[in-house]
């Protein structure tokens, strides 16, 4: 409600009502005035009350103004956060361009806030969780420190995934996920473990890692490349199980097929060292000079 001020004129009489509905509002300014004073300054834990605008609209020395759009613009080059806090001390924060472990740019954090040169917990033995869009190289990550006491090394901070500009999703640590799509290559370095891997290019399995397929329980039949190769190639499976009986046989050029075991008989020429004189027949070998006749 709007003020309307009294007109006095000369002789009235002033009866005490009126005094104390001024000493009222009096006070009123100034509880107001000192925690728009305290906001200010950076005191916490102070009755909010109102922003005061300097001219206008907005906090004092032109840190915040509200666009056309009525949102707030923050323009200052000291990393001011927007930070909030729940009733157990939990603190959220919001700020920009301050490094955090060599990233750069928009952070939104939990648990965490950047206060005098120092990322801090806001409340001990909980982890901190950071988000960050990194404009160096248009990337997001997701970071986070392990639970502990006191402040967060640079050092702790530990970057869980990352998103590139091309879409590009990589994790640091074991990725384990009821089903994986992607359209480009899955690379692993840290082991995936999932019901079903769905690739529209290639699985990778790097410095002679196994192609593990288990049975119902814990054992396996691992698959692996050997220690070195001449040349890379690759196999292609027959398109049917084939018939009783058939081996797997190749064309040289790495395509499989099903075929049948053995072939051609093998010529059998001199067997006894080189002697002109050995021989062969259908019923079985005569060794001349030997010890022994089949």
């Amino acid at each position: 409600m709007a003020f309307i001020p009294k007109v006095w004129v000369r002789d009235e009489i002033i009866y005490e009502d009126a005094l104390n509905r001024m000493e009222t509002g009096i006070d009123g300014v100034t509880t107001d005035l000192e925690s728009h004073t305290d906001l200010v300054n950076g005191v916490h834990g102070v009755a909010a009350g109102y922003i005061l605008g300097s001219g206008e609209k907005g906090v004092p020395f032109g840190l915040a103004t509200l666009d056309e759009f009525g949102a707030i613009e923050v323009t200052t080059d000291d990393a001011p956060q927007l930070k909030i806090n729940n009733e157990d001390g939990m603190f959220a924060s919001f700020h920009t361009f301050t490094e955090l472990s060599g990233f750069s740019g928009l952070h939104i954090l939990s648990n965490a806030y950047y206060n005098n040169g120092l990322w801090q917990r806001a409340v001990d033995n909980y982890a901190a969780l950071a988000l960050l869009m990194d404009p160096d190289d248009e990337s997001f990550k997701f970071l986070f420190a392990p639970t502990g006491v006191g402040d967060i090394e640079l050092s702790d901070w530990i970057a869980a995934f990352t998103f590139d500009k091309s879409g590009n999703f990589t994790i640091t640590g074991a990725l384990d996920a009821y089903n994986i799509a992607t359209t480009d290559g899955i690379i692993a370095l840290g082991g995936i473990t999932g019901l079903e891997l769905t690739s529209q290019s290639n699985l990778n399995v790097f410095n002679q890692g196994k192609l593990k397929l288990f049975d119902s329980s814990t054992e396996y039949i691992g698959i692996s490349a050997p220690s070195t190769v001449s040349g890379s190639y690759s196999l292609v499976l027959p398109a049917a199980t084939g018939a009783e009986g058939k081996t797997l046989i190749t064309d040289g050029a790495g395509q499989l097929s099903w075929g049948d075991a053995g072939g051609a008989g093998v010529a059998i020429g001199n067997v006894d060292g080189g002697r002109a004189d050995s021989n062969y027949s259908p019923n079985g070998f005569v060794l001349y000079g030997g010890s022994a006749i089949e």
